[in-house]
């Protein structure tokens, strides 16, 4: 293991075949890992990083960096500034925190199954997003993006609306009544504050209301539902679901499927009028 610093000013950083530590410090700095999985931090300035072989982490830190992840399961996360970030090969995490827009910043998650974390919490109004093919280039929130398969986003205090598309997606809604679809995959969706709608739609889904009077659909699936706080509408859908309507006077419908509920002051309705199974409802 090796650990390499830099100064105040503009340096080139060479890893080695072992695992390393290598920070920038200030200066628009050029660094580049080597053959083990390496902890890269540009610090302060616009700097070049360079992951190579194996699963590294990236740090662009202040100004407007360039992240290269190069081959393995990488790790990036952009920092302040304008960034250009490409995961190149393998499974690669991109995050993006605390920003009202990206500004120009440039994603793209290369080969492999990749994921986009960008936390909206700063921003002052609703977003609308929507997955897209990862194989078109899109620009969304201000950046350009593409090869990107999933997408984990925090939203604002706002109004918020969020679909997902044919991978494993995550949305948290923040404050505001928001609408939220998971598509395809395995997703969660979190409602947080405000009176939420959200909708599983296809996929194995785990789903939050959060506090208000909120709408969940289960869609197809093996879902998980929690109706959490406030008066909540909940409709498992297909397959065989588990609700848990939380605390106010929740309405739950089963649906299709051999479902699991409970709830405190509900009316309960398993199995729907029409489906033939072995569900069965706990009344707390």
């Amino acid at each position: 293991m090796a650990t390499k610093y830099g100064t105040g000013g503009t340096d080139t950083i060479f890893g080695t075949d072992d695992i390393d530590y290598l920070y920038g410090f200030g200066g628009k700095d050029r660094i580049e890992g080597g053959f083990s999985g390496d902890t890269i931090d540009g610090g302060a300035d616009g700097d070049t990083l360079r992951g190579d072989f194996q699963n590294d982490t990236l740090y662009g830190g202040e100004g407007s960096d360039s992240l290269h992840g190069g081959s393995g399961d990488d790790y990036l996360l952009g920092g302040a500034g304008v960034d250009v970030i490409d995961g190149g090969l393998g499974e690669d995490a991109v995050l993006l925190t605390a920003i009202a827009e990206a500004n120009g910043d440039q994603v793209d998650g290369g080969v492999g199954i990749d994921a986009l974390s960008v936390d909206f919490s700063a921003r002052s109004s609703g977003l609308t997003f929507v997955a897209v093919d990862p194989a078109a280039q899109s620009t969304m929130f201000g950046m350009e993006v593409t090869g990107i398969e999933r997408f984990s986003i925090n939203g604002t205090a706002q109004a918020d609306r969020m679909t997902g598309g044919r991978w494993n997606d995550w949305f948290d809604g923040g404050g505001g009544d928001d609408i939220l679809r998971g598509g395809d995959g395995r997703d969660g969706l979190v409602g947080e504050g405000g009176n939420d709608t959200l909708h599983g739609e296809n996929g194995d889904d785990s789903i939050s209301g959060g506090d208000g009077k909120d709408t969940i659909t289960g869609g197809n699936g093996r879902d998980y539902i929690a109706g959490e706080a406030g008066d909540d509408a909940i409709d498992g859908g297909n397959d065989a679901d588990s609700i848990d309507g939380g605390d106010g006077n929740d309405s739950i419908l089963g649906g299709a499927g051999d479902d699991t509920a409970s709830a405190d002051r509900a009316t309960t309705r398993l199995p729907a009028a029409t489906a033939t199974t072995a569900s069965t409802a706990t009344r707390r």
